[in-house]
């Protein structure tokens, strides 16, 4: 049971079916109806169980609150229909069979009393109330599950009732393929990336548009126009939406001060500095978009605490979204990998970012009405509409348009060092270099610094692993004390955690409680808390990926119960994966005036994986030898096919059989 808020403030219990095997959310025309709540056009096939079809023709925006002390409250976009399902349970549930803990607040007291469901809530409202806790009964008991809701009572319950053909199975069900098909990608075997880049069709228009339109405004910051690839006047009413969700935004204000008041200096600095206005002119408005937005915690971070979200793929009356109109642009950068490795070769190194990036932007003016919010710091005052200015986060395009106006400075660069460094040690906003010369490094800081600085893009959080290189490139530019954060052991440069004083790279993971009834979205949430792009610590969740796939050979669903056998495995690899933190890797491959260089590569499979690794051996004029491992890549072996292995002339094969090439420089 929820409240659902109706039009005239009214506050409605009503039944809601959670179903985390749906893509949507839906509500009844009686209860839409009921509330008084207005409703929107749409058209939408919405494909279930047998592959049967129902088509929607409205939609409609509610504000859902839990009836525990727990506070939670959301809005929900729900597709309206004439029915969701029989009444829930089929029959009178006999709880004399078992007992519920006093201490339990269910979220539905009625539970076993069978009753109409007015409203489905989807996979995304599921995961968001889902808690940790969870209680079994017993053997053909239910089991209880707590959410911000309050507990759930699931499960089966055993009926002395035999059955017949009168009996009906439900089954309350929509399709949602998708997780699945992309997950699917995860045993497939990769093809290495062409080295030329091919733009589509949509890249290249993107391209076009940009080097047609982009200009520098008098303060020397680009004027970029939102690459866009459908007609603004597809996009259909999305005031509506915005304002019920910024109310309800405002209802989170009410209940945690803090919140608030860091979400309002949010917004006022943004007001402060120009990123938004207020729209003066809305009746010269021909076309609107309206973006809902929420703020985000980040607690970990060394600057900004909270950021406020702009919600660009909230949907229209049309069923279409601002995003949905956009080019996503072609990437213009470097990969990580690539990146990466090169980290790993310079004697000295730097990172720095470039500050509030995508809002040095600006949009083209007369783009800016597609970019508009509501907004008010206080309650007292009336609700205003403002208009984002800058390159807004959130928005398809930012990405694209943000990383192409860097490629930019770096194509008119003269400097040819300054040039590469901004071209090539650039991902996303985060500015990764080196050189084996200090002093030539510090030059091109200084170069892409100022260089940067024409456009106002202000390079802050400098780190090295030469406190000297920072003394001389902090000093000339900025005393703030966020440039150098060199005092701090451990920084994450591009997801992995580098010990810039010990120079080493390290890895680090959440603690990981062994809970009984893990299940495969237990073990895929674990396998991505580790962040290895370079594939150092393969051979550690390597073990990890087995028991996935096991899962799928068995059709394991994502909610079943692991096998005994599985289950035991997998409290085997949590028991141990803490270990990983204790890894520490030389970020340098190489050593000291090395006079030669040798890649060596190794492969190898087996029925259930496959992998490869690439070692560097240097050698210094004095004779040292330095090897370390560069680069490792290991995949389970597809389900459905037999990876078979050549074995060309130009390997060499060691007594173990396994095959490596070496290559000298």
């Amino acid at each position: 049971m929820v409240n659902i808020q109706g039009c005239d403030g009214q506050t409605h219990k009503v039944r809601v079916l959670l179903d985390n095997g749906s893509t949507s959310s839906f509500v009844t025309e009686t209860l839409r109806a009921k509330l008084g709540i207005r409703s929107y056009s749409t058209s939408l096939l919405v494909q279930g169980l047998n592959n049967q079809s129902s088509k929607i023709t409205k939609r409609c925006d509610v504000t859902i609150s839990s009836l525990t002390n727990s506070g939670y409250t959301t809005d929900v976009n729900c597709f309206v229909v004439p029915h969701i399902t029989q009444l829930i349970p089929t029959s009178q549930i006999n709880c004399n069979f078992f007992s519920i803990p006093s201490r339990i607040h269910l979220a539905d007291p009625t539970f076993s009393t069978p009753s109409e469901v007015q409203m489905l809530l989807g996979a995304d409202i599921f995961w968001d109330v889902l808690q940790n806790n969870h209680i079994v009964l017993g053997k053909n008991k239910p089991t209880l599950i707590e959410t911000t809701l309050g507990w759930l009572v699931t499960g089966s319950i055993q009926s002395n009732t035999k059955f017949n053909t009168n009996n009906t199975v439900h089954c309350h069900f929509l399709n949602n393929n998708e997780l699945d098909e992309k997950l699917d990608k995860f045993f497939e075997l990769e093809s290495v990336p062409s080295a030329q880049q091919i733009h589509t069709k949509g890249e290249s228009e993107c391209e076009q548009i940009f080097t047609q339109t982009t200009k520098r405004h008098p303060d020397g910051k680009f004027i970029v126009t939102i690459p866009l690839k459908g007609s603004p006047e597809s996009l259909g009413d999305s005031k509506q939406q915005a304002l019920i969700r910024f109310q309800s935004l405002e209802r989170k204000f009410k209940r945690n001060a803090e919140f608030k008041k860091k979400y309002t200096n949010f917004l006022e600095e943004y007001l402060a500095l120009g990123h938004m206005s207020e729209n003066e002119t809305i009746q010269n408005d021909c076309i609107s978009y309206f973006m809902p937005h929420h703020g985000v915690l980040r607690e970990n971070s060394l600057t900004t605490k909270l950021r406020t979200v702009f919600d660009c793929s909230a949907v229209t009356s049309t069923g279409l979204s601002f995003n949905d109109i956009q080019h996503i642009g072609p990437t213009v950068q470097d990969d990580l990998l690539s990146i990466l490795i090169r980290f790993r070769q310079h004697k000295f190194v730097v990172t720095s970012d470039i500050e509030k990036m995508y809002r040095q932007i600006y949009v083209n003016n007369k783009q800016r009405c597609l970019q508009q919010i509501f907004w008010r710091s206080h309650p007292s005052q009336p609700i205003k509409q403002y208009k984002l200015n800058t390159v807004t986060y959130g928005t398809a395009s930012a990405p694209y348009l943000a990383t192409r106006c860097l490629v930019q400075l770096g194509q008119e660069c003269t400097n040819e060092d300054v040039r590469e460094a901004i071209l090539h040690d650039f991902y996303v906003d985060d500015y990764i270099s080196g050189h084996d010369d200090e002093k030539t490094l510090i030059q091109i800081c200084k170069g892409v610094i100022q260089t940067l600085e024409g456009a106002r893009f202000h390079l802050r959080k400098w780190l090295s692993n030469q406190p000297s290189i920072l003394d001389d490139i902090v000093s000339e530019n900025n005393t703030d004390e966020l440039l150098n954060l060199n005092k701090h052991d451990y920084t994450k440069t591009l997801g992995l955690l580098w010990a810039c004083k010990k120079d080493t790279l390290l890895f680090a993971v959440n603690k990981i409680s062994n809970q009984p009834n893990t299940n495969k979205r237990t073990i895929l949430s674990t396998i991505a808390q580790v962040f290895d792009p370079l594939g150092l610590i393969n051979p550690c969740m390597l073990q990890a990926k087995l028991i996935l796939q096991t899962l799928w050979a068995k059709n394991i669903t994502w909610d079943d119960q692991l096998p005994a056998d599985v289950e035991s495995q997998w409290h085997d690899f949590i028991k141990y994966l803490p270990e990983i933190t204790k890894i520490e890797i030389p970020r340098r491959v190489l050593c000291n005036s090395y006079v030669k260089v040798e890649l060596h590569a190794f492969s190898d499979a087996s029925i259930k994986a496959y992998s490869a690794c690439i070692y560097l051996r240097s050698v210094s004029e004095t004779g040292n030898v330095q090897v370390h491992l560069i680069l490792a890549k290991g995949r389970v072996a597809p389900l459905k096919q037999r990876l078979t292995m050549r074995r060309p002339s130009r390997y060499k094969v060691n007594k173990k059989g396994s095959k490596f090439i070496t290559f000298k420089h």
